[in-house]
């Protein structure tokens, strides 16, 4: 019997990588700052928000054109369509 009180979690918004709790043009273009390594200092997103696609948010992988394509269907409001995370090695 030692649990916590209930907790609310909220999750991200599919495709908000700009993190404004809201999917717009603002997410498209900050995922394409990011395809461009854009710093962080200067308005870009790191790549932990940005790899959209299969499980591949490796530290130091690299933002690619499927990148940029899953946040426009996320805008389309197009469900999201990858597996998940899946067990580490």
């Amino acid at each position: 019997d030692c649990f916590s009180d209930s907790l609310e979690v909220r999750t991200a918004l599919w495709g908000d990588v700009a993190g404004a709790g809201a999917l717009n043009y603002t997410d498209i273009n900050a995922e394409v700052n990011a395809f461009k390594s854009i710093p962080l200092a200067a308005g870009g997103i790191g790549n932990w928000r940005s790899m959209l696609r299969n499980n591949e948010g490796a530290p130091g992988a690299s933002i690619n054109f499927n990148d940029i394509g899953k946040v426009v269907e996320a805008f389309k409001t197009i469900a999201y369509s990858e597996a998940g995370p899946s067990a580490c090695p």
